[in-house]
C-alpha cells in the first residue's frame, strides 16, 4: 500500500526518514509505505498502538468494595449506647408502681365504719401518685442512657454525652496507655463491662465506656495489645 502526499491531509503528523520533512498521513494510512512530499523517497510509515479496551468490573463485590471505601462508616466497628440492662433496677421498680397504682385506681374499696365515704377518693388518688412515680422512673432511667453515645472505630474511640449541651471526647487507640475493662456478676451473666480507658497524655482515666457489649469490650482489648 503505498500513497503519494503533493496535498495536506488531516492526519498524523510524520517525519521524513531521509531528508527531514515533516508532513500530515491520514490515520487509515498508517503502517503502510508512503512517499515523500519532499524528496519523493518512500518509506515504511510508523504503526499507532491500539488503546486497549477497558475491562468493565463486576458488579457485585467490586461495587460493594468501592461501597464500604467511600462509607462514613467504613471504619466503624462498634456503635452504641450503653445497655438497657445496667438499669434494670429502673425498670423493675417501674412496673411494679405503675401496676400497683393501676390496681390501687380500678378497685373497689368497701365502704364501712372503717372507710366512710369521704375518704375513699383517697386510695384512687394514692394510685394515680404510684403510676407518676413509675413514669418518672422510666424517664429517668431513659435520660441516663439516651446521654451517652459511643463509636468504636478501628483506629480511634468516641464517646459523648449529654443531650442538649454535647461533650465529645475521641482518642486513638493506639495512643491508649491503660485499658481497664471492668464486669460485675450481673454484668457478666447480661454479657455486658465496663471500660476505662486513659492515655499518656492523662495521669487517670480520659474515656468511660458504660455498659456496652462484653464481647466488643474483649475485641478492643485484644486490638490494644495486639
Amino acid at each position: 500500500m503505498t500513497a503519494d502526499f503533493r496535498q495536506p491531509n488531516v492526519g498524523k503528523f510524520i517525519f521524513c526518514p531521509h531528508c527531514g520533512t515533516q508532513f500530515q498521513v491520514p490515520e487509515a494510512l498508517m503502517g503502510g509505505i508512503v512517499y515523500c512530499v519532499a524528496c519523493g523517497h518512500r518509506f515504511q510509515t510508523p504503526v499507532i498502538p491500539v488503546a486497549p479496551i477497558p475491562e468493565i468490573p463486576a458488579t457485585s463485590s467490586d461495587h460493594e468494595e468501592i461501597q464500604h471505601e467511600i462509607s462514613p462508616s467504613s471504619e466503624e466497628t462498634w456503635s452504641g449506647r450503653p445497655s438497657r440492662w445496667r438499669q434494670v433496677k429502673l425498670y423493675v421498680l417501674f412496673a411494679f408502681l405503675t401496676t400497683a397504682g393501676i390496681l390501687l385506681t380500678v378497685w373497689k374499696v368497701p365502704t364501712g365504719r372503717i372507710l366512710t365515704d369521704e375518704i375513699v377518693w383517697v386510695v384512687p388518688a394514692f394510685g394515680a401518685i404510684l403510676i407518676t412515680l413509675g413514669i418518672l422512673t422510666l424517664f429517668t432511667a431513659e435520660i441516663r442512657r439516651l446521654q451517652k453515645y459511643y463509636v468504636i472505630g478501628e483506629k480511634e474511640i468516641a464517646a459523648s454525652e449529654g443531650l442538649l449541651n454535647i461533650q465529645l471526647n475521641r482518642i486513638l487507640i493506639r495512643d491508649i496507655r491503660s485499658l481497664n475493662l471492668r464486669a460485675r456478676l450481673w454484668d457478666r451473666i447480661v454479657g455486658i463491662c465496663d471500660i476505662d480507658i486513659g492515655t499518656a497524655g492523662t495521669s487517670g482515666v480520659e474515656i468511660q465506656l458504660m455498659a456496652i457489649p462484653r464481647k466488643v469490650g474483649e475485641r478492643l482489648h485484644r486490638t490494644r495489645n495486639s
